[in-house]
């Protein structure tokens, strides 16, 4: 829980170094998380493809579509 009358009494860089993004900022590394946007894309593509081929979607609507024309 947050105590205020603690954090009104300190001063405003321990604040400012309590409540700040800069520390995990400085770490940050645009090269890796280009990496892991590019591979959350290729598996996320990857997994689709698989789900297309394995679980024959196509066929499936087609078969509905078929199926709701022919009801007409």
């Amino acid at each position: 829980m947050l105590d205020l009358p603690r954090l009104a009494m300190q001063g405003p860089y321990d604040l400012h170094r309590r409540f700040s993004y800069s520390g995990s900022l400085e770490n940050f590394n645009i090269n890796t998380a280009g990496f892991v946007i590019v591979g959350v894309f290729v598996l996320t593509w990857a997994l689709a493809l698989a789900v297309r081929h394995l679980g024959k979607i196509e066929q499936k609507w087609d078969l509905a579509a078929a199926q709701t024309t022919s009801r007409d």
